[in-house]
């Protein structure tokens, strides 16, 4: 088994992905793919979140829709097959209605956390919307299934090490798993992160 992690800058474009799966196609072995966001998303997620938290929900808004812009121009040029095209549109609709709501409601300190893993799942998602789009078979490990952090903002390792052999033994035949760094659950079940630098983390915890 191999882990191969991708930064923001190696998936911001939509031919830096398509050069990604050329790479993950030519390995021989199994392959788990770590995915950061796509390079300036994080960054503007942070901001969304900061704007929210100071109650100026109008400027929030017009950075959320200059986002959504910016990854359907993005899929335009990552995908061609029309399902593809339908496919991609439909999680890029998802998460930005997520987005939306958080707009309407009470904001927490959770709630921030929602917000930034945003990114990471947006990148997973449409990689694997690029890889079917091209005929390569593959399965979505979900993070938030198995990468989980202590009341310390420890890994567990023991549990990571359990439930991600788990979810690799369903799929004992595949050869390409894609995944999310950075984002992971808190003792408390909650979406939370491994902060800063924290895809290489999880690429790192993944190999362990």
């Amino acid at each position: 088994m191999k882990i191969m992690k991708f930064g923001g800058t190696s998936v911001g474009k939509p031919e830096r992905m398509h050069h990604i799966a050329g790479l993950v196609t030519k390995e021989t072995e199994p392959v788990i793919v770590v995915l950061s966001a796509l390079s300036g998303t994080t960054n503007a997620l942070v901001e969304i979140g900061d704007l929210i938290a100071k109650g100026d929900r109008v400027t929030a808004k017009q950075s959320i829709d200059k986002l959504e812009k910016h990854y359907q121009e993005f899929i335009a040029a990552l995908v061609k097959n029309e399902a593809s095209v339908v496919k991609a549109r439909s999680i890029i609709a998802e998460h930005f209605e997520f987005l939306n709501i958080i707009l309407r409601i009470s904001f927490s300190e959770a709630l921030s956390k929602d917000i930034l893993a945003q990114g990471e799942l947006l990148s997973t998602k449409l990689f694997c919307v690029h890889l079917e789009d091209q005929g390569i078979d593959h399965v979505l490990l979900p993070a938030l299934e198995f990468m989980t952090i202590d009341h310390y903002d420890e890994p567990q390792i023991g549990s990571i090490k359990v439930k991600l052999t788990q979810l690799l033994k369903t799929h004992s035949k595949q050869k390409i798993f894609v995944t999310q760094g950075y984002i992971g659950r808190n003792a408390r079940g909650e979406v939370d992160n491994l902060k800063r630098g924290g895809s290489d983390y999880s690429a790192s915890l993944i190999g362990a």
